[in-house]
Protein backbone atom coordinates (compact mmCIF):
# COMPACT_ATOMS: atom_id res chain seq x y z
CA UNK A 1 0.00 0.00 0.00
CA UNK A 2 1.27 3.47 -0.91
CA UNK A 3 1.44 5.94 2.02
CA UNK A 4 2.11 9.23 0.17
CA UNK A 5 0.25 10.39 -2.92
CA UNK A 6 1.72 12.75 -5.48
CA UNK A 7 0.52 13.02 -9.04
CA UNK A 8 -0.12 15.58 -11.74
CA UNK A 9 -3.49 15.56 -13.46
CA UNK A 10 -4.58 17.13 -16.74
CA UNK A 11 -8.24 18.11 -16.99
CA UNK A 12 -10.64 17.85 -19.90
CA UNK A 13 -9.79 20.19 -22.79
CA UNK A 14 -12.02 23.23 -23.27
CA UNK A 15 -12.29 24.89 -26.68
CA UNK A 16 -12.63 28.68 -26.71
CA UNK A 17 -12.75 30.06 -30.23
CA UNK A 18 -9.74 28.54 -32.02
CA UNK A 19 -7.84 27.83 -28.80
CA UNK A 20 -7.82 24.65 -26.72
CA UNK A 21 -7.26 25.07 -22.96
CA UNK A 22 -6.19 22.21 -20.67
CA UNK A 23 -6.04 22.80 -16.91
CA UNK A 24 -3.31 21.05 -14.92
CA UNK A 25 -3.34 20.34 -11.20
CA UNK A 26 -1.20 18.57 -8.61
CA UNK A 27 -2.62 16.21 -6.01
CA UNK A 28 -0.70 15.38 -2.84
CA UNK A 29 -1.82 13.55 0.26
CA UNK A 30 -1.38 10.67 2.64
CA UNK A 31 -3.24 7.41 3.12
CA UNK A 32 -3.67 6.20 6.68
CA UNK A 33 -5.23 2.95 7.94
CA UNK A 34 -8.28 4.89 9.20
CA UNK A 35 -8.60 7.31 6.25
CA UNK A 36 -6.36 10.00 4.87
CA UNK A 37 -6.28 13.44 3.31
CA UNK A 38 -5.72 14.90 -0.13
CA UNK A 39 -4.78 18.42 -1.14
CA UNK A 40 -5.32 19.34 -4.78
CA UNK A 41 -4.17 22.65 -6.21
CA UNK A 42 -3.92 24.19 -9.71
CA UNK A 43 -0.48 24.40 -11.30
CA UNK A 44 -0.89 25.60 -14.91
CA UNK A 45 -3.03 25.99 -18.00
CA UNK A 46 -1.82 24.69 -21.37
CA UNK A 47 -3.09 26.71 -24.34
CA UNK A 48 -2.91 25.27 -27.85
CA UNK A 49 -3.33 27.80 -30.68
CA UNK A 50 -2.41 27.08 -34.34
CA UNK A 51 -0.57 23.86 -33.34
CA UNK A 52 1.61 25.77 -30.87
CA UNK A 53 1.27 24.93 -27.15
CA UNK A 54 2.04 27.43 -24.43
CA UNK A 55 2.06 26.53 -20.74
CA UNK A 56 1.10 29.30 -18.32
CA UNK A 57 1.96 28.51 -14.69
CA UNK A 58 -0.55 29.55 -12.04
CA UNK A 59 0.27 30.94 -8.61
CA UNK A 60 -2.01 29.47 -5.95
CA UNK A 61 -2.52 32.38 -3.54
CA UNK A 62 -4.36 30.20 -1.02
CA UNK A 63 -1.44 27.77 -0.75
CA UNK A 64 0.97 30.68 -0.26
CA UNK A 65 -1.26 32.14 2.45
CA UNK A 66 -1.44 28.79 4.27
CA UNK A 67 2.37 28.48 4.29
CA UNK A 68 2.70 32.05 5.61
CA UNK A 69 0.21 31.30 8.40
CA UNK A 70 2.11 28.12 9.38
CA UNK A 71 5.35 30.11 9.41
CA UNK A 72 3.89 32.80 11.67
CA UNK A 73 2.49 30.15 14.04
CA UNK A 74 5.88 28.41 14.18
CA UNK A 75 7.74 31.63 14.95
CA UNK A 76 5.16 32.57 17.61
CA UNK A 77 5.55 29.18 19.31
CA UNK A 78 9.35 29.49 19.33
CA UNK A 79 9.15 33.01 20.80
CA UNK A 80 6.74 31.85 23.51
CA UNK A 81 9.06 28.99 24.45
CA UNK A 82 12.10 31.30 24.55
CA UNK A 83 10.19 33.76 26.75
CA UNK A 84 9.19 31.02 29.20
CA UNK A 85 12.79 29.82 29.40
CA UNK A 86 14.04 33.35 30.06
CA UNK A 87 11.47 33.89 32.84
CA UNK A 88 12.33 30.53 34.40
CA UNK A 89 8.86 29.05 34.00
CA UNK A 90 8.98 25.28 34.01
CA UNK A 91 6.60 23.39 31.73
Amino acid sequence: MQFFLGETQVGEPVTVGDRVLRPESRRVGAVLPVGGFVWQFPTAVSITHHDKTTRLPMVDVTRTAVWVIWGVVGIALMLMKMRKQRLGVKP
